[in-house]
């Protein structure tokens, strides 16, 4: 291992033995090296050794995802053909169950819900939305399109007070303007006309580029 400049020029200008502290430290630790060199390379390989295994390992879950995300989508284009519905269904369940905990298991059972409504199996539905929602961070922002999915079936089925409950769980900023809006909707076919505007009013006021402002702005009118 070469040495530092600083110690090759204090020896050659016959410096003073009476160094200072750092370069004698810098002087027996290039010794120390180059004594045990063998043990050196050993822990230099092991590190390329554990550097590469990450590189392995990053490069193998990247293939995964894709896998998975390949294998989401002929699912999902196999549920838009009307008679392999009930194929779709059986895959994704199957899809969900093996790629547990992965954004594309949620997915899968957003698309599951999906296909339950579209054959008006409402209960299976709520129960699938109910449980991806139980899985889901709030600050994940799946978290509240599920809520707002959920809140939505719940009011066409005429259950508007649990619509809201559902709209009122979690503690996530994502997409909170069309929570706002979802809730000030709820709020209105619950008849509480003064709660629904302070709801749509602080869409208006927090998030005035929101996409669902000249909605509020509708909803306020009739308010």
């Amino acid at each position: 291992m070469s040495q530092s400049p600083e110690i090759i020029k204090a020896v050659s200008q016959g410096a003073e033995t009476s160094k200072p502290p750092m370069d004698d430290f810098f002087f027996h630790a290039v010794g120390y090296v180059d004594r045990h060199k063998p043990v050196f390379i050993g822990i230099a390989v092991a590190l390329l050794v554990v550097l590469l295994g990450g590189i392995g390992f990053f490069e193998w879950s990247k293939t995964q995802t894709q896998k998975r995300s390949e294998a989401l989508y002929e699912l999902e284009a196999l549920a838009r053909t009307p008679a392999k519905v009930d194929a779709a269904l059986n895959g994704l369940e199957q899809f969900a169950k093996e790629n547990s905990g992965s954004p594309q298991a949620h997915m899968a059972r957003l698309l599951t819900a999906n296909l339950r409504v579209q054959k008006k199996d409402f209960l299976k539905a709520g129960f699938e939305l109910e449980q991806l929602l139980n899985e889901l961070s709030p600050e994940n922002g799946m978290y509240v399109l599920v809520q707002i999915y959920l809140s939505n079936l719940l009011r066409d089925q005429g259950k508007p007070q649990e619509a809201l409950a559902v709209l009122e769980r979690g503690k996530g900023q994502v997409m909170e303007d069309a929570l706002l809006l979802e809730k000030g909707e709820t709020l209105m076919v619950l008849d509480k006309k003064a709660e629904a505007k302070t709801q749509l009013t602080r869409l208006m006021q927090a998030y005035p580029d929101s996409l669902y402002k000249q909605r509020a702005q509708q909803l306020l009118e009739l308010l």
